[in-house]
């Protein structure tokens, strides 16, 4: 059996839409790698908002491809 290896994704082929808690809750779109500064960084401390806030990761082929913060009303 020969075929290539598959092809892991890298952290910059994740999506990353999270809410900004200063303006009035719109997406906003962060790279990966700033999503733990990002979160730190809102009103809610981090560990309160990932309680309170749910996220959708989208999982292709066992893979997260996207990451978004929900707004609960």
């Amino acid at each position: 059996m020969s075929g290539a290896a598959p092809r892991r994704a890298s952290t910059d082929d994740v999506a990353v839409t999270v809410l900004d808690m200063t303006g009035g809750f719109k997406p906003l779109v962060v790279a990966f790698t700033d999503l733990p500064p990002e979160l730190a960084a809102g009103p809610i401390p981090y560990q309160y908002r990932l309680e309170v806030t749910p996220f959708w990761l989208t999982v292709d082929d066992g893979t997260i491809t996207a990451i978004e913060e929900q707004c609960i009303p």
